[in-house]
Protein backbone atom coordinates (compact mmCIF):
# COMPACT_ATOMS: atom_id res chain seq x y z
CA UNK A 1 0.00 0.00 0.00
CA UNK A 2 2.50 2.26 0.69
CA UNK A 3 4.15 1.56 -2.66
CA UNK A 4 1.35 2.44 -4.10
CA UNK A 5 0.70 5.49 -2.97
CA UNK A 6 3.98 7.25 -3.54
CA UNK A 7 3.62 6.01 -7.31
CA UNK A 8 0.23 7.90 -7.04
CA UNK A 9 2.17 10.78 -5.70
CA UNK A 10 4.97 11.13 -7.96
CA UNK A 11 2.77 10.25 -10.79
CA UNK A 12 -0.15 13.38 -9.91
CA UNK A 13 3.00 15.61 -9.40
CA UNK A 14 4.41 14.74 -12.92
CA UNK A 15 0.89 15.12 -14.52
CA UNK A 16 0.76 18.56 -13.00
CA UNK A 17 3.96 19.74 -14.03
CA UNK A 18 3.70 18.54 -17.28
CA UNK A 19 0.05 20.02 -18.06
CA UNK A 20 -0.19 22.44 -16.37
CA UNK A 21 2.92 24.12 -15.02
CA UNK A 22 5.18 26.84 -16.34
CA UNK A 23 8.59 27.98 -16.12
CA UNK A 24 9.96 31.59 -15.25
CA UNK A 25 13.13 32.94 -15.44
CA UNK A 26 15.05 35.93 -13.71
CA UNK A 27 17.80 38.05 -13.58
CA UNK A 28 18.54 40.11 -10.55
CA UNK A 29 21.28 42.04 -8.99
CA UNK A 30 21.65 44.22 -5.86
CA UNK A 31 23.75 44.12 -2.91
CA UNK A 32 25.04 42.26 0.73
CA UNK A 33 25.25 43.35 4.21
CA UNK A 34 27.68 40.69 5.12
CA UNK A 35 29.20 39.20 8.71
CA UNK A 36 30.80 36.25 10.57
CA UNK A 37 29.59 35.54 13.60
CA UNK A 38 32.88 34.46 15.74
CA UNK A 39 33.65 32.68 18.97
CA UNK A 40 36.69 31.87 20.24
CA UNK A 41 36.98 29.70 23.38
CA UNK A 42 33.06 30.13 23.64
CA UNK A 43 34.27 34.17 23.83
CA UNK A 44 33.52 36.44 21.50
CA UNK A 45 36.90 38.24 20.23
CA UNK A 46 38.05 41.70 21.89
CA UNK A 47 37.81 43.32 18.53
CA UNK A 48 34.03 43.01 17.23
CA UNK A 49 33.71 41.49 13.72
CA UNK A 50 31.56 44.52 12.08
CA UNK A 51 29.92 43.79 8.12
CA UNK A 52 31.19 44.63 5.08
CA UNK A 53 28.60 45.81 1.69
CA UNK A 54 29.18 43.87 -1.26
CA UNK A 55 27.65 43.10 -4.97
CA UNK A 56 25.64 40.16 -5.67
CA UNK A 57 24.19 38.98 -9.55
CA UNK A 58 22.69 35.91 -10.43
CA UNK A 59 20.32 34.45 -12.90
CA UNK A 60 16.94 32.33 -11.60
CA UNK A 61 14.99 29.33 -13.29
CA UNK A 62 11.97 28.06 -11.85
CA UNK A 63 8.60 25.76 -12.49
CA UNK A 64 5.65 27.54 -11.69
CA UNK A 65 3.23 24.54 -10.21
CA UNK A 66 0.37 26.68 -9.05
CA UNK A 67 -0.48 30.44 -9.38
CA UNK A 68 0.72 30.85 -5.90
CA UNK A 69 3.29 28.25 -5.45
CA UNK A 70 6.73 27.77 -7.64
CA UNK A 71 10.26 25.87 -6.98
CA UNK A 72 13.42 27.90 -7.49
CA UNK A 73 17.04 27.40 -8.14
CA UNK A 74 19.50 29.97 -8.37
CA UNK A 75 22.66 30.32 -9.73
CA UNK A 76 24.74 33.73 -8.20
CA UNK A 77 28.27 35.54 -7.82
CA UNK A 78 28.13 36.51 -4.69
CA UNK A 79 30.56 39.39 -2.77
CA UNK A 80 30.55 38.62 1.08
CA UNK A 81 33.22 38.53 4.14
CA UNK A 82 33.97 40.59 7.59
CA UNK A 83 35.80 43.51 8.99
CA UNK A 84 37.64 44.97 12.40
CA UNK A 85 38.40 48.37 13.01
CA UNK A 86 41.05 49.48 15.23
CA UNK A 87 43.12 52.46 15.99
CA UNK A 88 41.86 53.94 12.12
CA UNK A 89 42.98 50.86 11.05
CA UNK A 90 40.68 48.43 8.79
CA UNK A 91 41.51 44.65 8.47
CA UNK A 92 38.89 43.41 5.37
CA UNK A 93 38.28 39.65 4.92
CA UNK A 94 36.76 40.13 1.16
CA UNK A 95 35.11 36.32 0.04
CA UNK A 96 33.79 35.90 -3.18
CA UNK A 97 31.05 33.06 -3.56
CA UNK A 98 29.07 31.06 -6.42
CA UNK A 99 26.20 30.65 -4.09
CA UNK A 100 23.07 27.90 -5.03
CA UNK A 101 20.00 28.26 -3.16
CA UNK A 102 16.95 26.48 -4.28
CA UNK A 103 13.80 27.69 -2.69
CA UNK A 104 9.48 27.09 -2.65
CA UNK A 105 8.21 30.49 -3.18
CA UNK A 106 4.69 31.57 -2.48
CA UNK A 107 2.97 34.01 -4.04
CA UNK A 108 -0.14 35.97 -3.07
CA UNK A 109 -1.97 37.19 -6.11
CA UNK A 110 -3.83 40.10 -5.44
CA UNK A 111 -7.17 41.34 -7.77
CA UNK A 112 -6.78 44.23 -10.06
CA UNK A 113 -3.24 45.10 -9.06
CA UNK A 114 -0.28 44.81 -10.45
CA UNK A 115 1.71 43.84 -7.30
CA UNK A 116 2.34 40.50 -6.25
CA UNK A 117 3.37 40.26 -2.91
CA UNK A 118 5.15 36.73 -2.13
CA UNK A 119 7.77 35.13 0.77
CA UNK A 120 9.99 32.17 0.18
CA UNK A 121 12.69 29.90 2.10
CA UNK A 122 15.08 26.91 1.25
CA UNK A 123 18.49 26.35 1.70
CA UNK A 124 22.00 26.81 -0.39
CA UNK A 125 25.34 25.72 -0.80
CA UNK A 126 28.01 28.13 -1.71
CA UNK A 127 31.45 27.87 -3.40
CA UNK A 128 34.39 30.04 -2.76
CA UNK A 129 35.27 31.37 -5.81
CA UNK A 130 37.68 33.88 -4.26
CA UNK A 131 39.55 35.05 -1.15
CA UNK A 132 41.78 38.32 -0.30
CA UNK A 133 42.72 40.37 2.89
CA UNK A 134 42.87 43.67 2.99
CA UNK A 135 44.54 46.32 5.57
CA UNK A 136 44.07 50.04 5.09
CA UNK A 137 44.93 53.01 7.47
CA UNK A 138 48.62 53.97 8.01
CA UNK A 139 49.66 51.54 5.96
CA UNK A 140 47.97 49.57 3.25
CA UNK A 141 48.36 46.31 1.95
CA UNK A 142 46.34 43.70 -0.42
CA UNK A 143 47.02 39.97 0.07
CA UNK A 144 45.46 36.69 -1.23
CA UNK A 145 44.27 33.98 1.39
CA UNK A 146 46.42 31.42 0.44
CA UNK A 147 49.49 33.80 0.72
CA UNK A 148 48.53 35.09 3.80
CA UNK A 149 47.67 31.60 5.53
CA UNK A 150 44.15 32.80 6.05
CA UNK A 151 42.97 29.42 6.99
CA UNK A 152 39.20 28.49 6.23
CA UNK A 153 36.35 26.29 4.77
CA UNK A 154 35.82 27.05 1.32
CA UNK A 155 32.15 25.51 1.04
CA UNK A 156 29.40 27.09 2.95
CA UNK A 157 25.79 25.96 3.31
CA UNK A 158 22.87 26.88 5.29
CA UNK A 159 19.16 28.06 5.19
CA UNK A 160 17.76 30.99 3.06
CA UNK A 161 14.20 32.97 3.43
CA UNK A 162 13.31 36.42 2.19
CA UNK A 163 10.35 38.16 0.73
CA UNK A 164 9.30 40.98 -1.62
CA UNK A 165 7.04 41.86 -4.48
CA UNK A 166 6.96 41.56 -8.02
CA UNK A 167 5.02 44.31 -10.28
CA UNK A 168 4.20 43.24 -13.52
CA UNK A 169 5.44 45.32 -16.24
CA UNK A 170 5.31 44.47 -19.60
CA UNK A 171 5.44 40.87 -20.73
CA UNK A 172 6.84 40.23 -17.12
CA UNK A 173 7.63 41.36 -13.95
CA UNK A 174 10.17 43.44 -12.01
CA UNK A 175 10.92 41.87 -8.58
CA UNK A 176 12.18 43.56 -5.40
CA UNK A 177 13.50 41.17 -2.52
CA UNK A 178 15.01 40.70 0.54
CA UNK A 179 16.82 38.07 1.64
CA UNK A 180 18.60 36.86 4.71
CA UNK A 181 20.58 33.87 4.76
CA UNK A 182 21.91 31.95 8.07
CA UNK A 183 25.15 30.09 7.43
CA UNK A 184 25.36 26.23 9.25
CA UNK A 185 28.68 25.24 8.97
CA UNK A 186 31.48 26.33 10.90
CA UNK A 187 33.84 28.44 8.78
CA UNK A 188 36.27 28.25 11.41
CA UNK A 189 39.29 25.31 10.70
CA UNK A 190 40.65 25.88 14.99
CA UNK A 191 38.85 22.91 16.98
CA UNK A 192 38.33 25.87 18.85
CA UNK A 193 36.65 28.71 16.88
CA UNK A 194 33.18 28.91 15.64
CA UNK A 195 32.28 31.37 12.78
CA UNK A 196 29.30 31.80 10.78
CA UNK A 197 28.06 33.74 7.76
CA UNK A 198 25.08 35.71 8.16
CA UNK A 199 24.08 37.95 5.04
CA UNK A 200 21.55 40.31 4.18
CA UNK A 201 20.91 40.66 0.52
CA UNK A 202 18.81 43.41 -1.67
CA UNK A 203 18.11 42.78 -5.23
CA UNK A 204 15.95 43.85 -7.82
CA UNK A 205 15.18 42.14 -11.30
CA UNK A 206 12.88 41.01 -14.12
CA UNK A 207 11.47 37.90 -14.58
CA UNK A 208 9.85 36.00 -17.78
CA UNK A 209 7.05 33.27 -17.73
CA UNK A 210 7.74 30.75 -20.35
Amino acid sequence: MHRLLSVAIVLALSAGTSADAQFAIRVKGGANVSNLSVTENGAEPAIPYESRTGMLLGATAGVIVTPWLAVQLEGRCSQEGTQQIEDGATASLRLSYLDLPLVARISIPIDDSPLVPHVYAGGFVGFETGCGLRVSGVVSLELDCDVAAADRQSTDYGVVFGGGTDVRLGPGAVTLDVEYALGLRNMHTEPDGKAHSRVFAFAAGYELSL
